[in-house]
């Protein structure tokens, strides 16, 4: 199967197995012939970023992020956390797109990947959660009662990011809604005795 992405003079082909990219619902459809593609094996995807879609398929066949660095390599807080938030940001492209394909495979993969680059310290022992940029992009892109929304917000509810008072005009508002009612509950559950709700051993996240 050939896969078009993206818009001219950008975009790019992609020569996929259909035996590895079954694994997502839209691309099951179109090979059972219900598009008016099928019969050519292309599927058109226009509208997406070919970049995003390359780490995509790099996660089908691995259920990996692609690493091009080694964070031992990062020696200052400024270069780690902005290599950590960049690759948050593109993590949340490519689970926005599986979204769209209807991957869970890849966007379960997607969200283990998350957890783990927010659980990596830092040289001075900083780690860091997705960001508003992130934030806005799952919440843009995934639908009320995503479990990758579940995920941020108790990411933040965890540890709220030392900029919240600088971010809260760019987040946005179902995110706060939801982190209002999760810092409330926390309280409750606190009161009570009970025990918290922790983003590192909650099987929520995942479809």
């Amino acid at each position: 199967m050939k896969i078009r992405v993206g818009q001219q003079p950008l975009q790019k082909t992609f020569v996929v197995h259909e035996d590895i990219i079954s694994r997502s619902e839209y691309f099951r459809r179109a090979m059972n012939g219900n598009w008016a593609e099928s019969d050519n094996r292309i599927v058109s995807l226009l509208e997406d970023d070919p970049h995003t879609f390359s780490i995509y398929l790099h996660m089908v066949h691995t259920n990996r992020f692609p690493e091009p660095t080694t964070f031992r390599d990062i020696s200052t807080k400024g270069l780690f956390a902005r290599f950590i938030k960049s690759d948050l940001v593109q993590l949340a492209k490519v689970y926005v797109l599986a979204e769209k394909l209807q991957d869970t495979a890849t966007k379960n993969a997607i969200v283990r990947e998350i957890m783990a680059k927010s659980a990596v310290q830092g040289p001075d022992g900083s780690k860091y959660c997705p960001d508003p940029i992130a934030i806005n992009i799952i919440y843009n892109g995934t639908p009320k009662g995503n479990p990758c929304r579940r995920l941020v917000v108790h990411m933040w509810t965890d540890e709220l990011p030392k900029t919240f008072t600088r971010d809260v005009e760019s987040l946005p508002r179902e995110f706060l809604g939801e982190l209002a009612l999760t810092f409330r509950d926390h309280y409750d559950r606190s009161i009570d005795g009970l025990d918290l709700i922790s983003p590192t051993h909650n099987e929520n996240y995942f479809e």
